[in-house]
């Protein structure tokens, strides 16, 4: 499991921009992918399996199913950015905790992998699987800012 905190999280992709939580307007899981970026074995496994999404903060919201994924070579897949199917369950859990960080919470979300018996070769202790993979969840922030406006063509 990944523990998330969204607010952590968020803040500091706003700061980066030079935004705060006061000018959000709203927040919205739009799309999510993954990525393998470490696989090293002289023969290819494929997977298959879920990742689910759970609240932590507020006493166990979830888990519920954020996607799937089936029949994923390892070896071909090293590299490659792949979007999934997100599932309205789990685009449900990850917006409610967007809107209380909106609201001056402090979510926290948890990332589970599952894959019962979704490997194929089946490890073994003389043949373990060892591979890194990065799951990716993209956000639509709205906000607020001034600026200045000019007329370009004359007049005030």
């Amino acid at each position: 499991p990944r523990t998330i905190a969204v607010g952590e999280n968020v803040d500091d992709l706003l700061a980066q921009n030079d935004f705060t939580r006061e000018d959000i307007i709203s927040a919205y899981l739009i799309s999510g992918s993954y990525e393998v970026t470490e696989f090293a074995h002289d023969h290819d496994w494929t997977i298959e399996g879920t990742v689910t999404v759970e609240r932590t903060d507020i006493g166990g919201a979830g888990p519920v199913l954020l996607f799937e994924y089936e029949n994923i070579s390892l070896e071909s897949e090293l590299g490659s950015k792949n979007y999934v199917t997100l599932h309205e369950d789990g685009i449900a859990l990850v917006n409610a905790a967007l809107a209380d960080w909106i609201a001056g919470s402090d979510p926290v979300l948890q990332l589970t992998v599952v894959s019962d018996e979704g490997v194929t070769p089946g490890p073994t202790p003389a043949d373990p699987l060892s591979f890194t993979w990065e799951a990716c969840l993209y956000i639509q922030v709205t906000a607020t800012f001034d600026t200045e406006m000019f007329t370009f063509i004359g007049g005030e």
